[in-house]
């Protein structure tokens, strides 16, 4: 059963914007060439994948349904492995992503976390995310709908971690707290660092 049939229903009217296909897009070459983009994207397009298929086609602010988003992560882990679609998105925290770029400028894990929400709207048009400091060493972060597949959760679990170290923080580890596939009520990441 697809990613589609399984989320039939929870999906529609969500939408990620383009600059998130393009970060995703732009650290898969970087890692493993542009052979590896196009046997995705024929891969893609066999499964009913409706977003475009070459990278200089996404428009950075249009939104393209999350089912193909979610087609995008599932597809990606099936061809490349979990580790590679975790270090994708990892890599396009630190050096492509939109949200990598607000975290930049924000500079310190306080002020990432008080804007949180607002940058996983530049992403998102679903959902709710806030972040919170625990302490000097340790953050979370809180997003209410948007937990959908295992696969996106990892992935999401690795990107907060590239989003840490693009500020300078060494030795970011991130634990998947809470999880609404696992029965909780919003997801949870609680992330740490030297």
């Amino acid at each position: 059963m697809s990613v589609r049939e399984v989320q039939e229903g929870l999906l529609e009217g969500k939408h990620v914007y383009g600059g998130t296909f393009v970060a995703l897009l732009k650290a898969l070459k970087k890692m493993k060439g542009m052979d590896a983009i196009n046997t995705l994207m024929k891969d893609l397009k066999r499964y009913g994948y409706t977003a475009p298929l070459r990278i200089e086609d996404y428009k950075l602010k249009k939104k393209y349904e999350l089912s193909d988003y979610l087609l995008f992560f599932d597809r990606c882990a099936e061809l490349f492995g979990r580790n590679t679609t975790d270090e994708m998105s990892r890599e396009g925290a630190k050096k492509e992503g939109i949200w990598g770029w607000f975290v930049k400028l924000a500079g310190t894990p306080e002020l990432v976390m008080k804007n949180a929400g607002r940058y996983w709207k530049e992403f998102y048009d679903f959902g709710e995310m806030r972040g919170e400091m625990v302490d000097n060493h340790t953050a979370r972060l809180y997003l209410r709908d948007g937990c959908f597949t295992e696969v996106l959760c990892s992935a999401h679990t690795a990107y907060f971690a590239g989003v840490m170290e693009s500020i300078g923080k060494k030795n970011v580890r991130v634990v998947h707290e809470k999880c609404t596939l696992r029965g909780d009520e919003m997801g949870v990441w609680k992330i740490t660092w030297d």
